[in-house]
């Protein structure tokens, strides 16, 4: 053969070899791309899912202050839920646009299928899908942790089922899960009412700084004699811009956010104005005031005198007790079926404890925020009318001291970022 024509010969071969493995390679190599592209998605599904699984969880604890309230179970499910169900109404009613979906967020996740269970520690004791007619052996004061659980069925693989005709046993679907679990934790800020606990003269966090736990707080009267006396009265978080409307937007919502133990803060005095405000909480509407805006507890029963009355208000709030009095001057109040549907925990909150002694001196010295307080919001008051209209209304807008916020059990939480060493409770992730 002449030797001109083997360089030819040679790369038909090579050719001819690269043509072989062209062909045993491309399938591996489409094997791969196919993995790649459904594992991306399944990857994706996961993170959404769990992302859904931490709100859920979160919102759920947040309810779990130590209540003995068997109904908090079924409050914590409903807000749980409504984190991922745009249909949900009432108190855990929540915008479509903010609601949790997956699968590249174009569907929803189904409330049937989240599992939201309660247990009283996060490893090692049962976990109890717990509602008010089945506690299921839970104490509601001994749940601490909350999970929510979910597991996707059926999730259709793209491409890598293509490559069964090849590689027998290949999976057509699979099953995305995700769970987490939450407890209340110290937090580092707190949403808080625009209310000063006064401490008493040289009192401590070890002496819950001179206060009782049960003790009514009056109002005081008159913020330029005595407001360092040892009661309570309206707190400016942004001296000293504050002035009523921003308070009684502040009593209308969520309460000033992100306040933290150190911030200074002043005193707008008592202000009469915010008496529409303060009346929202309790279920009582003036004529231009809506609920939508301002919600109500889930009881408006009232306290126009005494002290030591949170244990009555968890009965009354668990029965969804309306307010009991008479109301006038174009007011209006809710029935105990509105407090169902509407009602949130509106009356238990965090406020501030100042030295309010510093305002004797000064009505426009700015104290700093030594601690926060857990209260009880007790009775509504008087807004317009002839006092013989109006029944078991208090002559102040009075406070039912519970304890420091980040003790154990206080029925107190709020929304903020955990890792405080002794702010109020908020919810946090513990897996």
């Amino acid at each position: 053969m002449p030797a001109s024509r083997s360089p030819m010969r040679r790369r038909r071969r090579v050719r001819g070899g690269i043509a072989i493995l062209a062909a045993l390679v491309l399938p591996l190599l489409a094997g791969f791309a196919a993995l790649a592209v459904d594992i991306g998605r399944v990857v994706v599904y996961r993170t959404e899912l769990q992302s859904a699984m931490d709100a859920c969880a979160l919102a759920a604890s947040a309810q779990l202050t130590g209540v003995n309230d068997a109904s908090i179970f079924d409050v914590a499910r409903a807000h749980a839920l409504a984190l991922t169900d745009p249909a949900r109404a009432g108190a855990a009613a929540r915008d479509p646009v903010s609601v949790n979906r997956m699968r590249f967020q174009r569907d929803t996740l189904s409330p049937a299928r989240i599992r939201v269970a309660f247990s009283s520690t996060a490893s090692g004791g049962p976990w109890v899908e717990a509602s008010a007619l089945s506690t299921g052996g839970l104490s509601p004061t001994a749940a601490r942790f909350a999970r929510c659980s979910y597991a996707d069925e059926g999730n259709t693989l793209f491409l890598l089922p293509l490559l069964g005709t090849v590689v027998a046993g290949l999976p057509q679907q699979l099953t995305v899960s995700a769970s987490a679990t939450a407890t209340l934790a110290p937090g580092q800020s707190v949403c808080a009412i625009p209310v000063a606990v006064c401490k008493v003269g040289a009192g401590t966090a070890a002496n819950l700084y001179g206060r009782t736990v049960g003790e009514r707080l009056t109002a005081v009267s008159n913020p330029g004699s005595g407001y360092g006396s040892g009661r309570y009265g309206w707190l400016d978080f942004t001296p000293p811009a504050g002035g009523a409307s921003e308070l009684r937007d502040l009593l209308n919502g969520s309460g000033a956010c992100s306040v933290s133990a150190g911030s200074q803060v002043g005193q707008p005095g008592v202000v009469s104005t915010l008496e529409s405000a303060w009346n929202a909480r309790f279920g009582v509407y003036a004529s231009a005031m809506d609920p939508a805006s301002a919600k109500p507890d889930f009881t408006g029963y009232s306290y126009p005198t005494g002290s030591n009355h949170y244990a009555d208000f968890v009965v009354r709030s668990a029965a969804r007790a309306p307010f009991q009095g008479a109301v006038a001057n174009n007011t209006t109040k809710l029935t105990g079926a509105q407090h169902a549907s509407l009602g949130q925990r509106r009356r238990v909150a965090v406020a501030a404890i100042v030295d309010c002694s510093t305002w004797a001196a000064s009505g426009s010295a700015q104290p700093p925020i030594l601690d926060f307080a857990c209260v009880l919001m007790l009775a509504p008051v008087r807004n317009g009318g002839s006092a013989a209209q109006w029944s078991q209304v208090a002559a102040t807008m009075d406070v039912e001291f519970l304890g420091l916020t980040r003790t154990a059990g206080t029925p107190c939480a709020s929304s903020g970022l955990a890792g405080g060493s002794f702010g109020p409770l908020v919810p946090a992730l513990v897996q």
